[in-house]
């Protein structure tokens, strides 16, 4: 076997969190989530492609820190749900033959694979904390470039925000008005882009407060996590205006309905979604 130190699995966001999957499968079985850390396991150390893997009961409740009960229910929910085409004990081993990301999409019955990202094998521990960094980079990720197609000129599209630059760079890059606690204000000639907890929340098929608490630095500290660098933007706000001239008149200007203002010292300002920084590597799904 390799280093376990050296491994790594390819991760996929709507398998591993699990949040969009039905309660039950087309044969009425329960969708036990639980026993995809061990598929995600065999594929890790699978380096060969074999499609399958063998491991001692004692690998596996020493790795995830579960009891050995915890094990073979997870082998058994596997089967049932066709993550294993079909298992094998091996003196005091087991030989798991594991079945491909095509079968088990088909088993939890979706058909986005969602964010896909290559993860160390440790994240199998905190597999949907994982998952959820993945959405939140791909939907940034997938706000930035809709921005910038929607600009033809160079000129324009500098205007967009780099997440990567606003948060690894001091309080310049000529698009920043200031910074304050949790926020970040930002000029009235720049284009806000990000991923707002809502649509991370919606994209895995999950309550908003669970990915509030994925990504909340104080959750995360509880569970030995490294914190989460994000900030949310705050923008200028979008109007329509039914005065005529270049500068209408402020009485006849309107919000755009839906619109969450703060007015500030510095002017009145939308909250505009958050931006990340993630270590993860996305991929392009072949699904």
């Amino acid at each position: 076997m390799a280093n376990i130190k050296q491994t790594s699995f390819k991760l996929h966001s709507t398998i591993a969190d699990c949040g969009n999957w039905p309660s039950k499968n087309h044969k009425g079985q329960v969708a036990k989530s639980e026993s995809i850390r061990l598929w995600y396991y065999l594929k890790a150390w699978d380096q060969n492609g074999s499609g399958w893997g063998e491991f001692s009961l004692d690998e596996l409740t020493a790795f995830f820190d579960r009891s050995v009960y915890t094990i073979r229910r997870w082998l058994k929910w596997g089967r049932q749900l066709k993550f294993f085409r079909a298992i094998a004990k091996l003196g005091n081993k087991y030989r798991v033959y594991y079945s491909s990301v095509t079968r088990v999409a088909i088993a939890v019955g979706i058909t986005d694979l969602g964010a896909i990202s290559q993860e160390d094998i440790q994240r199998l521990k905190d597999l949907k904390f994982a998952a959820t960094e993945a959405t939140a980079l791909r939907l940034q990720n997938q706000s930035r470039y809709k921005e910038l197609s929607n600009h033809n000129h160079e000129s324009v599209k500098a205007k967009v925000i780099d997440p990567e630059q606003v948060l690894s760079s001091e309080l310049g890059m000529g698009a920043i008005l200031t910074r304050k606690g949790r926020f970040t204000f930002v000029k009235y000639n720049t284009f806000a882009v990000g991923a707002t907890q809502q649509r991370i929340a919606k994209t895995l098929g999950r309550h908003p407060s669970t990915v509030q608490r994925r990504l909340g630095n104080s959750y995360r500290q509880k569970r030995s996590l490294d914190p989460v660098v994000k900030t949310q933007l705050v923008a200028p706000p979008r109007i329509t205006s039914e005065g005529t001239g270049p500068a209408p008149a402020p009485s006849k200007t309107r919000f755009i309905p839906g619109q969450r203002i703060i007015r500030t010292k510095l002017g009145v300002f939308r909250l505009a979604p958050n931006i990340y920084k993630f270590e993860q590597e996305l991929q392009r799904s072949r699904f």
